[in-house]
C-alpha cells in the first residue's frame, strides 16, 4: 500500500479555484489541515479515503466546510463558527469540536462515534443537538461544564455514554 499522506495547510499556497478536495481513490490514510491558504483556494467539500484519515479544520479557516470522511476510524477536528457538515462515515469517528453549533451537521455515520470537546466551561443545550445524528460518547474535558440531554439530544444518539471532565 501507499504511504500516509499528509497535506499540510500550506500545500493550498497559491492554489486557486478548487471547491472540491477528493481523496476518494486513495488506498493509504491521510491527514489534511484546512487553513488560511485552504480557504483562499476556495475549498468547500473534503472526500476522505477508506482509511482511517485525520482532518483538522483550523479558527484561520473561517468558512462553511463540508467533510465528508469516507470509510475507516476517522479524526475530525473543528476549530470554526461557521457553518459545517462533518460526516464521519462507516467506522468508529471521533469529532473533536471546540463547542457545538445548532447550525452545524455532525453525523456519526454507523460505527460507534464520540464527540469531545477540546475546551473546558462549555455550556452545551439541548438546542445544540439540532442537525446531529449518530452519536455514541460525549467527552468533556476540564471542568465546569453544563450539559443539558433532552428531545434532540436523544434523537442525535445511541445509548449515550458521557464522560466528564476533571473538576467539579
Amino acid at each position: 500500500g501507499q504511504p500516509p499522506i499528509t497535506l499540510a495547510d500550506i500545500v493550498f499556497d497559491n492554489v486557486h479555484s478548487v471547491e472540491v478536495l477528493s481523496l476518494a481513490a486513495v488506498t493509504s490514510s491521510c491527514s489534511v489541515t484546512l487553513g488560511l491558504n485552504a480557504a483562499a483556494a476556495g475549498i468547500l467539500t473534503v472526500t476522505g479515503s477508506n482509511q482511517s484519515d485525520a482532518f483538522s479544520v483550523t479558527s484561520l479557516f473561517g468558512r462553511s466546510v463540508t467533510i465528508n470522511a469516507g470509510s475507516g476510524n476517522d479524526t475530525i477536528s473543528s476549530a470554526i463558527a461557521a457553518n459545517e457538515s462533518l460526516n464521519g462515515g462507516v467506522g468508529n469517528d471521533l469529532f473533536r469540536l471546540d463547542s457545538l453549533r445548532a447550525n452545524e451537521t455532525v453525523d456519526g455515520g454507523s460505527g460507534v462515534n464520540t464527540i469531545e470537546f477540546t475546551l473546558s466551561a462549555q455550556v452545551i443545550a439541548d438546542s445544540s443537538f439540532a442537525n446531529k445524528a449518530n452519536i455514541n460518547s460525549i467527552q468533556l474535558i476540564g471542568g465546569l461544564n453544563s450539559l443539558t440531554l433532552e428531545t434532540l439530544a436523544a434523537a442525535a444518539t445511541n445509548q449515550l455514554t458521557v464522560v466528564g471532565g476533571t473538576g467539579n
